[in-house]
């Protein structure tokens, strides 16, 4: 399949679990940032056939400041590695505390420490980056499979 097809399928997807909408021409547009949003959330759909994503500083950065510029949303990503049989929601965990099952969406104690400016999407982890953002604030993410996301989004 076209990796356009499955970028649209995904984003459908994401759209439809989330009780949100696509963005027409994602991206394209000054106006049209990411690729789905709700009325709180702005999210960033990523597919890949790999065993992993690499998601940089960079990139989350730019999708964080798209959110806020959109009506202050909450950014998030949806990874699907190993072309979707894998699917994946990264966020800044500080974002989503007050949602009624987050403590209920990571269980595991694997936390990653990296002094690197990105990481591996590849499995649910916490991963704190050991490099300031220009906040003088430390990242520190989840990465949780993307059906325990839209749980708590929805309210469990």
């Amino acid at each position: 399949m076209q990796v356009k097809k499955k970028s649209q399928l995904q984003e459908r997807r994401v759209a439809k679990d989330l009780n949100a909408r696509t963005v027409v021409a994602s991206g394209a547009l000054w106006s049209a940032k990411a690729d789905v949003r709700s009325d709180n959330l702005l999210v960033e759909c990523k597919t890949t056939e790999k065993d992993f994503y690499s998601l940089t500083l960079a990139t989350w950065e730019k999708i964080e400041k798209e959110a806020i510029k959109d009506g202050m949303r909450l950014p998030v990503m949806c990874v699907d590695i190993k072309g979707g049989k894998e699917r994946y929601a990264v966020f800044i965990h500080k974002y989503f505390k007050h949602y009624n099952h987050y403590s209920e969406i990571y269980d595991g104690d694997d936390t990653v420490w990296t002094d690197k400016k990105s990481f591996r999407v590849d499995k649910p982890k916490r991963v704190v980056m050991a490099c300031y953002r220009k906040s003088g604030e430390i990242p520190y993410f989840t990465v949780t499979p993307w059906d325990d996301f839209v749980y708590m989004i929805n309210g469990g």
